[in-house]
């Protein structure tokens, strides 16, 4: 009978672990409504339509990987309890020209900020707002 019970224990015990170290994976998916965007270079706010599907992917340390619908690299980074901050650096072709891009996140109001510099000049910010969604399909 104790080799039973603790036969159940080590089950119980090796399903709680595989579940915390799946969940230490969790995917968050969100759609940010894009509302305005700020153009540097003119140094004007436009108001602005569109929308940006995020995967965010994070460890239990706090780093994160954000994988986004309309940009074929990932965007690395780090999740606090309020913010999701991460970036990315993509070169043009065989260009030596880089574009750098980050997107900020808060996880409390869902305001949304993804930023572009292109060669190390400061070009576009949208600005809109987050909601957490399910994935369709």
């Amino acid at each position: 009978m104790k080799k039973w019970l603790n036969a159940i224990l080590f089950v119980s015990l090796s399903t709680t672990a595989l579940f915390a170290s799946e969940k230490s994976k969790e995917k968050i998916y969100l759609t940010c409504a894009i509302t305005s965007t700020y153009d540097a270079q003119k140094d004007k706010v436009l108001p602005t339509t569109g929308s940006h599907g995020l995967i965010v992917e994070h460890e239990s340390g706090g780093s994160v990987r954000v994988i986004s619908d309309k940009l074929e690299v990932p965007y690395v980074g780090t999740m606090t309890q309020v913010r999701i901050s991460a970036s990315a650096t993509i070169t043009l072709g065989n260009s030596p020209l880089q574009t750098e891009e980050w997107i900020e996140v808060s996880r409390l109001t869902g305001e949304y900020k993804n930023g572009f510099s292109f060669d190390g000049k400061p070009g576009l910010i949208h600005f809109g707002q987050c909601k957490r969604v399910m994935p369709k399909f």
